[in-house]
């Protein structure tokens, strides 16, 4: 087993730096909402209302992004991920295949509710990447439960990222009470040898069947 992949499993967190410039993640981002992302409020109408586990991949900032989605940025994230994450793993690993889209508005919430994935049909083997396009700080980051019951912020500055198990960590958000939008992707790997497509499940918002093909990519093919 990789070592990174066995730590994090034991609740261990890593944060990483990444070179922001040498990918145009972004920079297609900062397109599709026309302007920098921490002002998105000021440009877009955000009065979403309440969020629930079942809407809150479903705003029309989210169907923006997620109309825009399919060809440059998901080119940027594989070669993201080739580049990036391959490296940290010693064998073969799956990963998302669409990274999930979060935005986190002044007054309200990304995620509608503190849980942990394998609540939610995920394994616990698999491991969770969060990396945010602004600044993750204080109120607009991820917030988790550590071992002593406190919650505590994934502080986050713009050029790095986390590694850590969303699976077995419960953890959630709190109302953005800052002045700004923190816009993030957050998606997951799983090592090969973990890979169990007889205890596949699904996807809560976009029904992606949990297999390779589906939801998972192998990482291997999408070197070019």
């Amino acid at each position: 087993m990789s070592n990174l992949a066995s730590l994090v499993q034991q609740g261990k967190f890593f944060r990483f730096d990444w070179a922001l410039g040498d990918y145009q993640l972004l920079g297609i981002l900062e397109q599709i909402f026309e302007g920098g992302l921490e002002e998105i409020h000021l440009r877009w109408d955000t009065n979403f209302g309440d969020l629930t586990v079942f809407n809150d991949q479903l705003t029309d900032l989210h169907a923006r992004y997620y109309a825009r989605q399919e060809d440059a940025f998901l080119d940027e994230y594989y070669h993201f991920a080739v580049d990036v994450l391959e490296p940290l793993f010693e064998e073969p690993v799956l990963l998302q295949a669409r990274p999930t889209f979060r935005i986190h508005v002044p007054g309200n919430l990304a995620v509608a509710e503190f849980h942990k994935d394998e609540d939610y049909g995920h394994s616990p083997k698999e491991i969770n990447f969060f990396l945010p396009f602004t600044d993750a700080t204080d109120t607009c980051t991820i917030w988790y439960l550590n071992g002593d019951g406190q919650h505590t912020p994934l502080n986050t500055p713009l050029g790095q990222f986390w590694v850590w198990s969303g699976s077995t960590i419960p953890h959630g958000n709190k109302s953005n009470m800052t002045n700004k939008c923190r816009v993030s992707i957050d998606f997951r790997v799983l090592l090969e040898s973990d890979y169990d497509p007889s205890n596949a499940g699904q996807s809560v918002t976009m029904r992606k069947n949990m297999v390779i093909g589906d939801y998972w990519v192998r990482l291997s093919d999408l070197k070019t």
